[in-house]
C-alpha cells in the first residue's frame, strides 16, 4: 500500500511540474510574439529572442523528461494496482476455502469481511453478516460480555488471544467455538482490524 501511496504522490508531483513549466512556456512564447520594436530589428532585438528562444527549448526539453517519469510512474502505479488486486484475491481464496471461520471487524467492532466457513457455521450469508457489530452476533448476554473484553484488550495492543465461546446459532441450537483473536496493524503500528480463526469444537464437548 506504500509503495501506491508513494507513486500516487510522485505522479501528482509531476503533473503539477508539468502544469507549471506549461504556464512559463506560454509566457515565454507570447514574450516572443509580442518582442517587436515599432517594426524595426536590432540587435538587443535579436539577442533577447535568442534568449527567450533558448529558455523554451530548455523547459521544453524539462517538460519531455517529467512526461517520460510521469508515464513511467503511472506504469509503475498500475503494476502496484495489479499486484495489490492479486494478493487480495489470492488471501481471499485462502481464506474462503479454510476449514477454520474467519471474521474480521474493525476497531469499532463491525464485521468486515466472513469466510465461507464462518457463514457455513452460523448459518447467515455474507450479505447478512458484513456491516453487523459484534452487540447483534453474540445473543447470549454474558458471551457478548467476554467476547467485548476480549476484543477491547486486542484493540488496546493485547493479542494474540486464545478463548472459547458458546454460540445460539438459533433457537434450541448451539455450539462451542474455539477462537484465536490477533489484530492487524497499520504502518504506524496501530491496530487496523481484529481477526479472529474460529474452530467448531461442539462436538468435542459432548
Amino acid at each position: 500500500m506504500n509503495d501506491l501511496t508513494d507513486t500516487e504522490q510522485r505522479c501528482r508531483e509531476l503533473e503539477e511540474e508539468c502544469r507549471r513549466l506549461q504556464k512559463i512556456n506560454e509566457a515565454l512564447m507570447n514574450r516572443v510574439e509580442h518582442c517587436t520594436d515599432g517594426g524595426g530589428s536590432s540587435f538587443a532585438l535579436f539577442e533577447s529572442n535568442l534568449l527567450l528562444h533558448r529558455q523554451i527549448k530548455e523547459h521544453t526539453s524539462r517538460l519531455e523528461s517529467i512526461n517520460h517519469d510521469l508515464q513511467h510512474q503511472i506504469v509503475i502505479r498500475k503494476k502496484t494496482e495489479n499486484d495489490l488486486k492479486l494478493e487480495r484475491d489470492f488471501v481471499g481464496a485462502i481464506l474462503d476455502n479454510a476449514d477454520v471461520m474467519v471474521a474480521v471487524c474493525n476497531r469499532r467492532g463491525f464485521l468486515v469481511r466472513v469466510n465461507t466457513t464462518f457463514q457455513n457455521v452460523i448459518k447467515h450469508t455474507r450479505e447478512e453478516l458484513v456491516g453487523r457489530s459484534l452487540s447483534t452476533l453474540f445473543t447470549i448476554p454474558n458471551n457478548y460480555v467476554k467476547a467485548r473484553k476480549i476484543f477491547d484488550a486486542v484493540v488496546s495492543g493485547q493479542f494474540p488471544y486464545r478463548w472459547e465461546s458458546e454460540w445460539e446459532i438459533c433457537p434450541g441450537e448451539k455450539k462451542t467455538i474455539s477462537w484465536s483473536t490477533t489484530a492487524l496493524l497499520d504502518e504506524n503500528e496501530e491496530v487496523q482490524f481484529v481477526i479472529s480463526c474460529g474452530i467448531d469444537i461442539t462436538e468435542k464437548k459432548v
